[in-house]
């Protein structure tokens, strides 16, 4: 797997926990899943990398807002996975 994905996703990880919504953890979901896709980037390699990175999280390690933002992203991630095979 590509190191810049692991750095991506990683960023993108730190941007869920900030958000204040469900929306807006879609919305941050969705917006990656799109530059992607318009840079013709391995999707599936990428949404893997970060699902795997959010599975690893624990919940004694967030508040209720951050463990909610990482449960949305991981069903987000994986919905879009399924949609794009």
């Amino acid at each position: 797997m590509p190191a810049n994905y692991h750095i991506y996703s990683s960023k993108m990880v730190s941007k869920i926990l900030l958000a204040t919504s469900k929306e807006e953890v879609q919305g941050i979901v969705d917006a990656t899943s799109n530059e992607l896709k318009r840079n013709n980037a391995n999707h599936q390699l990428f949404m893997k990398n970060l699902r795997t990175q959010l599975f690893n999280l624990s919940p004694l390690d967030f508040n209720s807002q951050q463990w909610y933002n990482i449960h949305e992203a991981r069903v987000l991630c994986h919905r879009l996975s399924i949609n794009n095979t």
